[in-house]
């Protein structure tokens, strides 16, 4: 989850140029992940990208969500 939300976020907050408040906010972002995402190209845009499943498993409770995230214009 948190590799979908860093790439969400890298690919809107970096189309920002010249914006302080948008470079510092991702690079909080960035410093909350450190070093244990591995690094990823990012890619565009996909259809995929509406809903982030999310698989959730204790013992022998399994619970399987989605999650989504929109920005509207």
């Amino acid at each position: 989850m948190a590799r979908h939300l860093l790439g969400r976020a890298e690919r809107e907050l970096s189309a920002v140029s010249g914006d302080e408040h948008a470079a510092g906010l991702l690079s909080e972002l960035r410093g909350y992940v450190g070093s244990s995402l591995p690094q990823r190209p990012t890619a565009p845009v996909a259809a995929a990208d509406l809903l982030l499943p999310v698989y959730i498993r204790k013992d022998s409770f399994e619970l399987r969500l989605f999650s989504t995230i929109m920005t509207l214009r």
